[in-house]
């Protein structure tokens, strides 16, 4: 076949199917939300780091930092944890320490793989970089 001929595709109704939610980062406030873990290498020098991904449940309280911003339930956002460096071990430690606890471990490994589809309660803010910072608690 050559890359000019026309192709025919089976035609796809939309009608009754909901778009899917926003990859955006919300407003700060308080949130109930689905937390799952990864470990990802960052950028082109491969940085090590934690990706707290998430998937709002429920508002509970809408912030004052970006009210632009959506807040919709399934909306799916995530922050990064850097430990490319034992420099930003005890950063790590301190932010993450709740899930630390939940699972029992002291192990990044072990909490990572643990940490799937955990309900928790989430206090968002936006830091003077303008980064999306939070605390968590496990409900």
């Amino acid at each position: 076949m050559s890359d000019d001929q026309i192709i025919s595709f089976e035609d796809i109704d939309l009608e009754g199917v909901e778009a899917a939610p926003a990859f955006d980062t919300p407003p700060s406030g308080i949130y109930i939300v689905e937390v799952s873990m990864a470990q990802k290498l960052i950028g082109e020098k491969k940085k090590r780091a934690v990706e707290v991904n998430m998937v709002l449940r429920e508002v509970v309280q809408i912030g004052t930092q970006h009210t632009e911003k959506p807040s919709d339930p399934g909306q799916k956002f995530s922050i990064l944890y850097f430990c490319d460096s034992p420099e930003k071990y005890g950063y790590l430690k301190r932010d993450l320490a709740v899930f630390f606890e939940a699972v029992g471990t002291t192990s990044l490994n072990t909490m990572v793989s643990t940490v799937q589809s955990l309900p928790v309660k989430a206090v968002l803010n936006y830091n003077k970089l303008d980064y999306l910072t939070a605390t968590y608690e496990i409900i």
